[in-house]
């Protein structure tokens, strides 16, 4: 039966008008090309989302070979099994923030920001879904340098609150206005439970979370900062703030190290380097690494963070084994347990 466009669409219509399910899922009329999608990840949680989110996009890939934005994966999990608190800014469909709150075995509190209306709906939903809501708290915030509202481009995991961003393609869609708040308005040192790790992905905007925050980073329970500082998106392909940022963080008392492999974060499990960031503070934008683990220095949280680095193919090429498998793999080569 050959079915046209204009009869799909038609359908589509009386769907979202007289079936409730369809209509809570019907997101926004131009997205209507791109389905509600859910992907199982390997790690045992599942994700919702449209099929153009670039998280999900990628899951359908890559699952069964590789994990969404390896090196990334990996130190989120390291870090999380220590427990305390996991802080995800720029959060979109919630990824980061469930894989913490789910790998862990330990005690642990997980912020889940999102200012996006869209990416916040599929954030809660995915929160539901996966009988996460006692240790995952979603928030529709972005986080600043002000207590107050902007405007947020609708560019779905790339919307961004820097105007120009990507070209200027996170402008053709529009904007939507959000509510800004800064950690220190919402955090106080003393609420907060060692080890805290914070993950970072805000399109440009990470300077103004660091400015926004400088007592919560300054705490010595905030063990490690995950941070993505580029230039490659940045109107001129230049990021004004990229050396001020990790030197905030310096000044914080991290050391500050670059994911140097190949992109997009490290998906090479034998090329990665992390960086002093010394070593590439005058590199040019195409040598400059995009993805940052700053570790606390002298905490034993952020040393494990950074010594765990040397597993981390391990960890690539055997994280979508089951537990029985590995262990039999290791048993077959002569390795007893005690």
């Amino acid at each position: 039966m050959n079915v046209t466009r204009f009869e799909i669409l038609v359908k589509t219509v009386d769907a979202v008008r007289t079936n409730k399910r369809v209509r809570e899922e019907f997101v926004q009329f131009e997205t209507a090309k791109y389905p509600v999608t859910t992907v199982e990840c390997s790690f045992g949680f599942k994700l919702t989302a449209l099929a153009n989110n670039s998280t999900v996009h990628t899951l359908l890939q890559t699952t069964g070979f590789s994990p969404y934005e390896p090196f990334n994966t990996y130190v989120s999990v390291v870090a999380a099994s220590q427990g305390g608190m996991y802080f995800d800014i720029g959060a979109n469909v919630g990824y980061y923030g469930l894989l913490a709150a789910h790998m862990s075995n330990k005690r642990i509190q997980v912020y889940a920001f999102e200012p996006g209306s869209e990416s916040y709906r599929f954030l809660t939903r995915n929160v539901r879904d996966n009988e996460l809501g006692k240790r995952v708290t979603p928030y529709q915030l972005g986080i600043g340098d002000v207590d107050d509202f902007g405007e947020f481009s609708k560019y779905g995991t790339g919307a961004s609150m820097v105007r120009g961003w990507d070209g200027g393609k996170g402008d053709e869609l529009g904007t939507e206005t959000i509510r800004i708040a800064r950690l220190d308005s919402l955090f106080s040192p003393s609420s907060l439970t060692h080890p805290v790790t914070v993950k970072i992905d805000v399109e440009g905007a990470e300077f103004s979370v660091l400015q926004g925050g400088q007592a919560f980073f300054n705490s010595p329970k905030v063990s490690c900062v995950l941070c993505e500082v580029t230039h490659s998106q940045h109107p001129g392909g230049i990021n004004p703030r990229a050396v001020e940022s990790l030197e905030m963080l310096g000044a914080f008392g991290f050391d500050c190290f670059g994911a140097k492999g190949s992109i997009p974060s490290v998906n090479d499990s034998l090329n990665v380097d992390l960086v002093p960031f010394e070593d590439v503070r005058n590199a040019p934008p195409n040598e400059w690494p995009s993805d940052w683990v700053c570790v606390r220095r002298g905490d034993t949280i952020g040393n494990l963070v950074l010594a765990s680095n040397t597993a981390f193919p391990l960890f690539y090429s055997t994280y979508h084994r089951s537990n029985d498998y590995i262990v039999q793999w290791l048993l077959d080569r002569g390795v007893t347990f005690d």
